[in-house]
């Protein structure tokens, strides 16, 4: 009788060796179809679920190696990918996500909780996130006018924190130009990084969580001229 997949003994496992999720350094992008030692979060998390027991066990080894497992969230797999590329230097990357690199596992569970945890990274992002680094570029009217938004939890809400996020966008860009004319200006090298932000991290961020929960749905993405979920139109829209 054959032994079910994931009740195989570690050493029936291709090239699991000794492997030591404690000693892995975290590394920005993916890493192909293949183990040999660099791996983003995502991707030590498929490679747990395949070498350590006890989490082969309960989650079940994946296919082959990638940055995904069946078990973890459409949306938390987004956030946590984009995190990891998102952080410049191995070491920092590492201490931050190492400690969620188990925790991502088991995490996927009803489309209700996708939703929520969707317009959850999305409130954080816009009224959190956002305002610490409009700070940090002298914006702080408009970093409070963010914070004073309500808390978005659907497309009508998204759509109240819209013009607040339009300011934010068009102030942040003025900013920029301006300081990067004066080097060395801390404020405005700053602002410079809140524009890159909100240009690229945003719109990269929330274009993956809205893609995990429509796709966990089987639906489509909608295009960019959406009108049902304005805040993720306008992340979709920048340039």
């Amino acid at each position: 009788m054959t032994t079910p997949t994931n009740q195989q003994p570690m050493n029936t496992f291709p090239d699991c060796g000794e492997f030591d999720l404690s000693a892995l350094t975290l590394l920005s992008g993916s890493h192909g179809d293949h183990f040999t030692g660099e791996c983003c979060a995502i991707e030590a998390a498929n490679r747990a679920a395949t070498c350590i027991p006890e989490l082969r066990e309960k989650y079940g080894a994946p296919d082959a190696f990638s940055d995904d497992h069946p078990s973890i969230s459409r949306v938390i797999r987004a956030f946590t990918i984009n995190w990891n590329d998102s952080i410049s230097d191995d070491a920092t990357r590492t201490r931050l996500l190492g400690p969620f690199i188990t925790r991502v596992l088991g995490t996927a569970t009803t489309d209700a909780d996708e939703e929520t945890r969707a317009w959850m990274a999305t409130d954080w992002l816009c009224r959190v996130h956002t305002p610490a680094w409009l700070r940090l570029a002298g914006l702080t009217s408009e970093a409070e006018a963010l914070e004073a938004t309500a808390r978005i939890v659907d497309a009508v809400t998204a759509g109240l924190a819209q013009p607040a996020l339009d300011d934010a966008r068009s102030r942040s860009a003025a900013a920029g130009d301006a300081a990067w004319a004066a080097a060395g200006d801390a404020a405005g090298a700053a602002a410079g990084l809140l524009r890159g932000l909100l240009r690229g991290l945003l719109r990269g961020l929330l274009r993956g969580l809205l893609r995990g929960m429509l796709r966990g749905k089987g639906l489509p993405l909608p295009s960019h001229r959406c009108k049902s979920l304005p805040l993720i139109c306008w992340v979709g829209c920048a340039t």
